[in-house]
C-alpha cells in the first residue's frame, strides 16, 4: 500500500468516525436515579448549571462553601427536592468524605462529578509574599479537583459514569499576570489525560472543558481590584520600585480592566457545554467554549511559534489594545 492510499483510508476512517460520533451525540443518557456532584456552586457556572441539571431530572449534590448563604438559599428555593445543598470545601478532605457518604446513603448512583470549583488571582511571579498565590490557587484548582475525583472514583467505576473537569483556554496559552492560574489549568489538562488512560477499562469517561474569558464572579472587577491591592501591598517595596512603582501598578489595573471588559457575558455557552458533557452518550474528550469569531483565532494562535505567541500575548499588542481601550473611555 502506497502513502497516498494510506492517507485516503485514514481520511475516510476519520470522516466515518466523526459521523458516528455526531450521531451518538444526539443520544442522551437517562437521568433517572442518577446523581451529579457539582463543586463550586456558590456562584458562576457551578451555581447556574445546577438549575439545568435539576430540570433534566438528575439528583444534584451542589457543593458550596456556606450552606446558609443567599446563593445556597436560591438553589433550595428554585430547584426540586432532588437537589441537595451540601457544604463542600474541596481543600478539606473531611468535607469530601462526608459528601461521598451522603451520596452513598441516598440510594442513587453517582453518574458524574463536575469539578467546577476554581479561583483566580492576578499577580506577577515576584509579587506577593513567598509563593502564597501559587499555593492558594493550586490548593483549589488542582489538589482540590484531584482529591474530589479520587474519593468519588469508586462510585463512578460502579456506574460507568464520568468526570468533567473545568480547565481553561489559559491551560493552552500562558497569559501575562496570571502565571499561577495558567499553571493550574495546564495541570488540570494533564490530570484529565492521565486519568482517562487509567480508567477507560471501567467505562468511565473523562471530559475537559476549556472556556475562554466569561463574565462570572471570577472576573468580578471589584473583587479582583481588592485582591491586586492586597498583593501589591504585600510585595517587597524594592521589587515594586524595580518594576516601575506606582506607574506599573496603574498599568496592571488597566490590564485587569481590559480583561474584564472583553470577557463574554453569555455564560449559558459554558453551562450548556457542561450539561452536554454530562448527558450525551459519547462526549468529546475536550470542549472549547468561546465566541465563534474567537475559536479560529485561538486555533491559529496554537499553530504559531511560542516566540510569536509571546509577542501577541504581551508587549506591543497589549499596549495597542490598552491604548485603544483608553480612547473609548
Amino acid at each position: 500500500m502506497n502513502l497516498g492510499s494510506l492517507i485516503v483510508i485514514i481520511n475516510i476512517s476519520w470522516y466515518l468516525a466523526n459521523k458516528l460520533r455526531e450521531k451518538s451525540q444526539l443520544e442522551y443518557i437517562s437521568p433517572k436515579n442518577r446523581a451529579v456532584l457539582v463543586t463550586g456552586c456558590d456562584s458562576g457556572f457551578g451555581h447556574h448549571v445546577c438549575y439545568q441539571l435539576d430540570s433534566y431530572g438528575f439528583y444534584v449534590f451542589a457543593g458550596v462553601l456556606d450552606t446558609n448563604s443567599e446563593s445556597a438559599e436560591k438553589l433550595r428555593n428554585k430547584c426540586s427536592n432532588r437537589l441537595r445543598v451540601i457544604k463542600l470545601d474541596v481543600t478539606q478532605v473531611e468535607d469530601i468524605k462526608s459528601v461521598v457518604k451522603e451520596i452513598e446513603a441516598s440510594g442513587v448512583e453517582l453518574w458524574a462529578v463536575l469539578n467546577n470549583a476554581g479561583i483566580a488571582q492576578y499577580s506577577l511571579v515576584e509579587m506577593g509574599h513567598e509563593i502564597d498565590v501559587f499555593e492558594k490557587i493550586f490548593a483549589v484548582n488542582v489538589f482540590g479537583l484531584v482529591r474530589v475525583t479520587k474519593y468519588c472514583l469508586p462510585l463512578l467505576r460502579k456506574s460507568g459514569g464520568r468526570v468533567v473537569n473545568m480547565s481553561s483556554v489559559a491551560g493552552r496559552f500562558t497569559f501575562w499576570g496570571i502565571t499561577a492560574y495558567c499553571m493550574s489549568k495546564y495541570a488540570v489538562r494533564a490530570f484529565s489525560d492521565g486519568l482517562r488512560k487509567e480508567i477507560q477499562s471501567f467505562g468511565v469517561k473523562v471530559v475537559t472543558i476549556e472556556p475562554n474569558m466569561y463574565r462570572t464572579e471570577i472576573t468580578n472587577i471589584d473583587i479582583l481590584t481588592k485582591s491586586i491591592d492586597h498583593i501589591w501591598q504585600t510585595t517587597d517595596p524594592q521589587i515594586c520600585q524595580d518594576y516601575g512603582g506606582q506607574g506599573f501598578y496603574e498599568k496592571i489595573k488597566n490590564r485587569l480592566k481590559y480583561n474584564v471588559m472583553i470577557s463574554r457575558p453569555q455564560i449559558h455557552e459554558v453551562i450548556d457545554t457542561q450539561t452536554k458533557a454530562i448527558t450525551v452518550c459519547e462526549p468529546n474528550l475536550y470542549y472549547q467554549c468561546a465566541a465563534i469569531t474567537e475559536k479560529p483565532c485561538l486555533w491559529f494562535l496554537g499553530l504559531l511559534p511560542e516566540s510569536v505567541q509571546d509577542l501577541l500575548l504581551t508587549g506591543k499588542m497589549w499596549k495597542f489594545a490598552l491604548d485603544f481601550y483608553k480612547c473609548k473611555q
